[in-house]
């Protein structure tokens, strides 16, 4: 199901949105649409990232924590 919307845009964006639309030969709708979907999944990307990044230091600090105990436990 298609949706019309009605956005503003910086003019210079629009110039480039219609020269692409020319060049490529697809209709703006497409090229809007496409930067959404590059735009959700480097948004995605990003949070997976973030996520992993924060689970990494976590594991660390674990591991750290695990390792102090054990040599506590040795001596």
């Amino acid at each position: 199901m298609k949706e019309r919307l009605s956005v503003t845009i910086d003019s210079d964006l629009a110039a480039k949105i219609k020269k692409i639309s020319t060049e490529e030969n697809i209709t703006q709708s497409k090229i809007i649409g496409e930067a959404i979907r590059l735009w959700e999944k480097r948004r995605i990307e990003s949070l997976m990232r973030r996520g992993y990044l924060d689970s990494s230091d976590e594991d660390l600090y674990l591991a750290e924590f695990d390792l102090e105990a054990g040599n506590e436990a040795v001596e």
